[in-house]
């Protein structure tokens, strides 16, 4: 039914695709743990910033059961500046749940922390090679435009990845449609002139029609950090606040020095985080002095960066 569709899919995948990213070649039985590292990596974040965190991560922890056996802070440290530290513990407690060891069926995966539908058929699909429909933002943007979706839900959704999926090339054609939604059938400027599958899809006479959720209505918070310093070390704490990550203690303002601020997005929230220097050292914070292995939140590495360019 949809071969002429698949064929040339594959053919612009064989030409414009992103085959050299190095989750896209792994092989071996530690495959399918590597597609489970990046596909948790590049949840909320971008390709170009996740690589060398893979890098870094897979050679630190080349198997499962490599990582089952790390400590907390050892993984917390590797993943510092990607944010939503999160998906870090919950890739950890996957680990030592099933002792290194990871599962290969849809049931199992989804019962780990942190493996939704899309992680799992990713997995299944990329690790195992095993022909799975499912979507990810891109692929449902395209899924909800070629067959012109007015509404839909995650049954729906899941019906047509099912319905569309090539069983001969499954590797391919599910790697296609990721690189297909993040590279022409964007979310604000579609390059439908250049897609491949122009001719048969339903949307594309008016692709901005089909809006796929509410834009994120972001709430402004304004933080202050004070940064007591003694000694060539800086008072921090484990904030839990910040997944229990090394932080800078908030302060009330009086007539602290203001060193200057820093921006960061949290979840819903835009966050001017406002930085003072204050000349008592906070209860319960300990001096800090080697920053390099230790677990930070990314709005704390932003604070320590501008303490930094002050010093200089």
């Amino acid at each position: 039914m949809f071969q002429k569709a698949h064929d040339s899919l594959l053919r612009w995948y064989g030409l414009y695709g992103r085959k050299d990213l190095p989750w896209r070649n792994l092989v071996g039985e530690n495959a399918a743990y590597g597609v489970y590292v990046s596909e948790i990596m590049l949840q909320q974040t971008r390709v170009n910033v996740v690589l060398d965190y893979f890098y870094r991560f897979m050679q630190k922890f080349p198997t499962f059961k490599d990582l089952s056996l790390a400590k907390e802070d050892e993984v917390l440290v590797l993943w510092r500046g990607l944010g939503y530290y999160s998906r870090a513990k919950n890739l950890l407690k996957s680990a030592q749940d099933t002792r290194g060891n990871l599962p290969n069926t849809f049931a199992e995966l989804k019962a780990l922390s942190g493996i939704g539908d899309y992680t799992a058929g990713a997995i299944l699909c990329f690790g195992y090679h095993q022909a799975v429909g499912f979507y990810d933002t891109n692929i449902k943007r395209f899924l909800v435009r070629y067959f012109g979706l007015q509404s839909f839900n995650h049954k729906i959704l899941k019906e047509y990845a099912e319905k569309f999926l090539n069983f001969q090339n499954p590797f391919d054609h599910n790697q296609a449609l990721l690189d297909l939604g993040a590279l022409v059938c964007t979310a604000k400027s579609p390059k439908c002139y250049i897609c491949p599958l122009n001719n048969t899809c339903k949307g594309r006479e008016d692709p901005l029609s089909f809006v796929l959720h509410k834009k994120i209505e972001y709430e402004n918070l304004v933080l202050r950090f004070g940064i007591y310093q003694e000694r060539g070390g800086v008072a921090m704490f484990r904030d839990k606040k910040w997944n229990n990550l090394y932080s800078f203690p908030e302060i009330l303002v009086s007539t602290e020095e203001y060193l200057g601020s820093v921006r960061h997005t949290r979840t819903k929230y835009k966050i001017q985080a406002e930085v003072y220097k204050i000349t008592t050292m906070p209860k319960d914070t300990e001096l800090i002095r080697d920053f390099e292995d230790l677990p930070m939140s990314s709005l704390g590495l932003k604070i320590l960066k501008l303490i930094n360019r002050i010093k200089k």
